[in-house]
């Protein structure tokens, strides 16, 4: 176990202003937060985080050019990405778009760590957000399938 514990809070605090301190934010601008789960119990954080998202819809999009598995619910798009073993245990990716992009990212976030809690209640999150201008920096759509 890593010694550095996150210092953000457990829970994400709703933060508009997040919108326009750093990066102009519109209705087409990809919002993303990276929720990073440090934690004792990496295998059950994992498995919990797998059937959290295996409950919504499932889709596939393409990230950095590559196709992943995502899965999507109430106007958010959603994927993990394992950390192979070290400290956090995973990232996961929350993206939204439109004028309830903030809101819809703080509701998922709290089901996150509402599903992170049940199997760690020690579990830590370090929270990221991501520039707004990431379609410049990593594309992120859609493929329909």
């Amino acid at each position: 176990m890593a010694r550095y514990r996150p210092r953000s809070p457990l829970r994400w605090p709703l933060d508009y202003s997040w919108g326009y301190r750093h990066w102009r934010w519109n209705v087409w601008s990809d919002v993303l937060l990276e929720a990073q789960p440090w934690t004792t119990r990496p295998a059950e954080v994992r498995a919990a985080l797998a059937v959290w998202l295996a409950g919504k819809t499932q889709s596939v999009a393409r990230v950095d050019g590559e196709e992943i598995a995502i899965a999507y619910e109430g106007g958010i798009r959603m994927h993990a990405e394992d950390r192979q073993g070290g400290q956090p245990a995973m990232s996961v990716y929350l993206h939204s778009s439109g004028e309830d992009a903030f809101d819809s990212i703080k509701w998922y976030a709290d089901q996150l760590v509402d599903a992170l809690l049940a199997v760690d209640p020690e579990v830590k999150v370090r929270w990221v957000k991501h520039p707004h201008k990431r379609h410049y920096l990593r594309e992120t759509r859609d493929t329909g399938r």
